[in-house]
This record gives C-alpha cells, structure tokens and sequence, in this order.
C-alpha cells in the first residue's frame, strides 16, 4: 500500500519595517536595516509590515523601492500612513496553498496608503482589506503587469486611470459598504473604465460607493453584475457625473446621494423590473 507522509506548510515570513525616522524623509525599501529582521523584504508569500510605524503621522512614510521586489501581502493595521513609491516593479505573489491571493491591508482607524511611480503586477490580483484606503496615486504609468480580480473586501480604493487596476480584463469586486473613488489627477476630468472591466456587487446590506470630484465624469462601459442577490449602489459624486452604458443586472436599489447619473446608449441601471433609485443628486 502507497504511504504518502504528510506535508507540513511552514506560516509565511513577515517582515516588519521599523524606520520611520525622520518624519517625511523617503526610506528605502531595499535597504536591510529598515527592516526588522535584518532583511529585505522579498518572496513569494512574503508579508511586508508596517504596522509597528508610528501611529498617527500623516503620509509621513515614503519608501522608495529602488529594484524589482515580490511580496504576498502589505500591511498597516495601525493608524499610521505611508506612501510607497518607485521607479521599479512590486510583484505581488503567493504560493496558492495556504494563500491563494495576496492582501493589501490598509489600517484600522485613520492610515492611508499611496502607492506612486512604480508598477504593481502578479497573476492573482488583489484583495483590498483593511477599514481605510488604498490610493494608486500616479496617472502616467500603467499596472499592465498585474492579471487577476481586484476584490475591494473593505475600506476604499482610489485611482486616477483605468490603467491603475491593470489588465483592462480585471474583474473588480465590490462588498458591502466599501468606495472605490476616481482621485485627481493630469491625466483629464473624464476616465472611462475598459469595456472589458466587469463590475461585481457583493452589497446586499450596504450599498457599495462610487465617488469622484467636481468636474470629474467617471464613465463604466462595462457589465456590472451581482455576487450577492439584492446588491445595492449608491453614487455619491458633488459636481460630478456617472455614466453608465453597460447592461447591467445587479438587482438592488440606486442612490444618487450627490452628482448627476447619466445613463448611455443601452445602459442600464440593473435587471430588476422595479428596481427602486432614490434620487438627491440628477438623473439623465
């Protein structure tokens, strides 16, 4: 009789980045006394820490990744916020076995993190966590690196091009309560997501959010569908417009908080037949 011996997963390595002084200046990433212990962060699987920061110093983290990096996840659980950026690449990786996508975890209270100037990529997407925000602050460069779904499990996602959620066949996934924003940026008033980006609600008990800026029009040609039956949506844009032009079927109610919703070609608001839509902003 075949006797196979049992496997035994080694708990992935995190490594927690401890310099956080001086306030603002730019640490950098591949430099091993920043980390504790004394190594560079990068590995498939790989946590990235940054929960021991100080807590409470706005955006008064900046570290630089100077070289190609792969980590699993990132963390801050703290209130504090820090700014990654770069001119390189930040793979993120996991072993499929015991983590089957990688984490970006942002905050429990008042953190925010930035990611500017380099490029995310991987092949499993990501899953946002965390109660606070994730922003993709640049609006030149491309993640045309980073394949999979995008699943904004808690907190916020900002972005300032379509070009920042990766490959336009990205699928982004919405849970109850959470906001994805369009932030501002160079790159024009008006983005337009890629037809081929599909859009699933899993909002049931709280609409997920969509949001932007005075004078900002955030167009979503594609399909946005529901996980969870009786997903909501609330748009919540002062100033701003919109626009929906895809066949859409989640079956909850639309809001229209603040803005105008604009609805295109053979758009539509979702598949039920009386589907409900308080209306405080327009509708056209």
């Amino acid at each position: 009789m075949l006797s196979v011996a049992p496997t035994f997963l080694l708990p992935a390595q995190v490594i927690n980045f401890t310099n956080y002084s001086p306030t603002g200046a730019t640490l950098n990433w591949n430099a091993a006394a920043n980390w504790s212990p004394n190594t560079v962060p990068n590995g498939v699987g790989v946590t990235a820490n940054f929960s021991q920061v100080s807590n409470g110093v706005p955006l008064g983290v900046n570290v630089s990744w100077g070289a190609n990096s792969t980590v699993g996840n990132l963390w801050s659980t703290n209130s504090s916020s820090f700014v990654i950026a770069g001119g390189s690449t930040l793979t993120l990786a996991v072993d499929g076995l015991t983590q089957t996508v990688p984490t970006i975890n942002v905050g429990s209270s008042s953190g925010e993190c930035w990611i500017k100037g380099g490029y995310l990529a991987g092949t499993n997407g990501f899953l946002k966590a965390g109660a606070n925000k994730l922003t993709f602050r640049y609006d030149a460069n491309t993640n045309a690196g980073l394949f999979g779904p995008i699943i904004l499990g808690q907190g916020s996602l900002g972005f300032q091009i379509d070009g920042n959620l990766g490959d336009p066949h990205n699928s982004l996934t919405f849970s109850n309560g959470t906001t994805f924003t369009l932030e501002s940026g160079t790159a024009g008033a008006s983005v337009t997501l890629a037809p081929t980006r599909n859009l699933h609600l899993a909002s049931p008990s709280s609409a997920a959010n969509f949001a932007a800026l005075s004078g900002q029009t955030l167009a979503v040609p594609g399909v946005i569908d529901e996980i969870s039956a009786g997903s909501k949506l609330t748009w919540n844009g002062s100033g701003a417009q919109l626009v929906l032009s895809g066949a859409n079927t989640y079956s909850g109610a639309t809001t229209i908080s603040a803005g105008t919703l604009t609805i295109s070609g053979a758009g539509q608001l979702g598949g039920g037949a009386y589907q409900p839509v308080e209306i405080i902003g327009k509708i056209s």
